[in-house]
């Protein structure tokens, strides 16, 4: 018999003035919620759990959910954790693409300012 897990959903924030980024997923009655750093106290997080569910991210469920994890059918968890910072393999190609030809182009325009200084140079 297969399982069928419900679908997960999944967001990016970033909180440029705290230096870091969160990645928000829910699947099924769970929320994972990722941080690159633990900047967040525990009323700072149970208050980005309600705005969450508020603004739509996670389910309803959680907006009234006493605690974090106080619930039995409600399950939030927070981590520090960095490894779903992964580069798109895509965006990693076309930036050394873009930086090959910058450098190519950088290089060649020097030679010709240096080909034209000694040819100013020689007259």
């Amino acid at each position: 018999m297969k399982t069928i897990l419900p679908p997960s959903r999944r967001f990016e924030f970033c909180y440029p003035q705290l230096d870091t980024l969160m990645e928000v997923e829910e699947t099924g009655h769970d929320v994972v919620i990722r941080v690159t750093r633990d900047v967040f106290s525990d009323e700072q997080k149970l208050a980005m759990v309600r705005h969450l569910a508020r603004e739509g991210f996670i389910s309803e469920e959680h907006l009234w959910c006493p605690a974090l994890g106080r619930s039995r059918h409600v399950s939030v968890r927070w981590l520090v954790d960095v490894t779903w910072l992964v580069a798109n393999p895509a965006a990693r190609v076309a930036s050394r693409r873009f930086m090959t030809r910058l450098f190519f182009g950088a290089g060649g325009l020097w030679l010709l300012l240096i080909w034209a200084f000694f040819i100013r140079a020689g007259r």
